[in-house]
């Protein structure tokens, strides 16, 4: 009877550490971004605009477009204190170069995250 008690202590301590473990991930989780126009690795024609879009309501707090030369493409880009999970931002004309688009967002919870990515305009 008590290897019997014992085992079920046993399991219920497992699913107790498990269910925390689970909660403590999921509340620490940060977002992510879930998609991009023009697309991670993508060829395309100039675009008019970039496009990114995450996981949850973010702040971009910074973006940063440069070429293969790895100089500075000027954005209109203001920061805002306005949280929403898509941004368009214009661009200018782009010639053909791989560009690298780097981006800064702040979450609800106050961490700031970084991300980058490139595509090539034919």
């Amino acid at each position: 009877m008590k290897a019997f008690q014992k085992t079920l202590i046993n399991v219920r301590n497992a699913i107790i550490i498990s269910a925390v473990a689970m909660t403590t991930t999921s509340a620490f989780a940060h977002t992510t971004l879930q998609s991009a126009i023009p697309a991670v690795n993508s060829k395309v024609t100039a675009p008019s605009k970039l496009t990114l879009t995450f996981g949850e309501p973010v702040m971009l707090m910074g973006l940063k477009l440069t070429n293969a030369q790895k100089k500075d493409v000027p954005l209109n880009f203001k920061v805002s204190s306005v949280m929403k999970k898509s941004f368009d931002i214009s661009v200018p004309k782009l010639a053909k170069s791989t560009y690298i688009e780097s981006w800064t967002i702040m979450g609800d919870d106050g961490h700031n995250m970084s991300g980058s990515y490139q595509f090539t305009v034919k």
